[in-house]
């Protein structure tokens, strides 16, 4: 584009998550000045939100930085006065499924296994990707790895696969789904994972003030959009309220940077519908990829009665109700200003639905039956002052879930994600999130920054016949 067609063409972005206000910095910085942010919340952040209800801020969407290193598109943010990281210790707990503690040694031989079988799954992958059946999942890649290394005692080739099984709570659904063939896109980010201990609204305010405090942009909230219709080279963006009289506004380029769950939900009730329909190739892509369900309870206490331990993780618990594994952290041992006497648990997949459809009180009485297990546990004393948790999973505005994964039976996940990445630009629409990240940054909130921006300079770079504006472009080719 010429400065002059980037000064005038009007440009909208479709959510004010961490995609859409990275995409509209990065839009601002090229010098394009007439930007519409359409947001159907009536806030800004998307899936990064908090709440105090317990004293001290929480946060109800990301926990993490996922690779402290350049390679994390977000690194510059975490690191700004105001952000405190935190080191989670190795202070670990492991509860087999009798309820028995497993001692240090235990601990660490079992988690070291089942690191190095993702690592082994991983560089499998990696390597093979091709030729891997695309049904084998994570788990079908362990079992065949322990019989190579002859691990014949069956209690530690359940301690082994219990071990996995935890992994779902690293991709938001269970580790039986993950596929084998595309376990490379789990790679982690270089460098530390550490937790964000002072929350993400910081980091995300520092990112979204460029779209607040300019004049150039309009942050639209509580307008959520029915339809995105392209006509003739430009876009037209019905609200849903405004369904029946068709009320529309008309932009040169759309970037939808919604969840990914829901463009899955494109054509259902409440959903965008994109008028023409997307490419069969498109549809199929958003049909195939996975869509996380993971969860967070925190329970608030009078004291930290599990002492100085870290991580929590119960094993396929015999003991409770619904067998279903668990993974906690003590907030306790955060740095002062962050620490208070909470347990953050972490749900994924079928566990995070039978949650999500309980009351406050039976949730609690369905934690109980694990956190009653920890060592220094007083029935008398111990009983919860307060419980905070999140609902994506039915929250329609999050797609009924969060974060994407590659699940067993994809036959072709580069070629859907790469599909996301290129848009639909003949029809002057892009796509942003974390779906839409290059391949290591996948279902981090550092990829959904990246994604913005690769999305702004997509659009920026376009070249365009003719100079009169905006709106009338005939011909349009993406270059890079």
């Amino acid at each position: 584009m010429t400065d002059h067609q980037r000064k005038t063409s009007r440009i909208a972005i479709i959510g004010a998550g961490m995609a859409g206000l990275s995409c509209c910095r990065e839009l601002l910085s090229h010098g394009f000045k007439n930007i519409t942010i359409f947001e159907a919340r009536d806030r800004i952040g998307g899936r990064i939100a908090d709440s105090s209800a317990l004293g001290k801020p929480v946060d109800l969407g990301p926990n993490w930085l996922h690779g402290d290193s350049p390679s994390n598109s977000l690194q510059e943010y975490y690191h700004k006065p105001g952000v405190t990281l935190h080191d989670i210790g190795e202070q670990n707990a492991i509860y087999t499924r009798d309820g028995r503690l497993l001692n240090t040694y235990e601990r660490e031989n079992i988690e070291g296994k089942m690191w190095e079988y993702v690592d082994r799954a991983i560089s499998y992958s990696s390597l093979h990707s091709e030729i891997i059946d695309e049904k084998l999942g994570l788990l079908d890649f362990v079992e065949h790895e322990m019989d190579r290394d002859c691990v014949y005692d069956e209690r530690q080739r359940e301690q082994i696969r219990d071990a996995m099984v935890m992994f779902g709570f690293y991709i938001g659904e269970a580790a039986t789904r993950q596929s084998l063939k595309f376990a490379y896109l789990e790679e982690m980010v270089p460098g530390e994972t550490l937790f964000v201990a002072s929350g993400y609204t910081g980091i995300l305010n520092a990112v979204a003030e460029p779209a607040l405090q300019s004049s150039w942009v309009k942050v639209k909230l509580a307008s959520p959009v029915a339809i995105v219709r392209t006509v003739k080279g430009r876009v037209e963006i019905s609200l849903e309220e405004n369904r029946e009289n068709e009320d529309v506004e008309r932009f040169d380029w759309v970037v939808v940077a919604v969840p990914l769950g829901v463009l899955k939900g494109a054509e259902k009730k409440g959903g965008i519908k994109f008028e023409p329909e997307m490419p069969a190739g498109m549809k199929e892509a958003i049909k195939c990829l996975g869509y996380g369900r993971l969860e967070k309870v925190y329970i608030k206490f009078e004291r930290a009665f599990w002492g100085d331990v870290d991580q929590i993780e119960f094993f396929s618990p015999e003991y409770t109700t619904q067998h279903w594994p668990m993974s906690a952290l003590s907030l306790s041992q955060l740095p002062a200003a962050q620490a208070q006497n909470t347990l953050l648990f972490y749900t994924y997949g079928e566990i995070s639905a039978f949650i999500c459809g309980l009351e406050d009180e039976k949730v609690i009485s369905f934690f109980e039956e694990y956190y009653s297990r920890l060592a220094g546990y007083d029935a008398s004393i111990d009983v919860p002052v307060a419980i905070v948790r999140t609902s994506w999973s039915t929250d329609a505005r999050a797609g009924k879930g969060s974060y994407v994964y590659a699940p067993a039976g994809i036959s072709n996940a580069r070629e859907d994600l790469h599909r996301l990445r290129q848009g639909m630009a003949d029809r002057h629409v892009l796509f942003a999130g974390e779906h839409c990240a290059d391949e290591l940054q996948i279902g981090t909130v550092g990829g959904a920054f990246a994604s913005g921006i690769q999305a702004a300079v997509k659009l920026a770079s376009t070249e365009l016949d003719g100079d009169d504006g905006g709106g009338g472009a005939t011909t349009d080719t993406i270059t890079s």
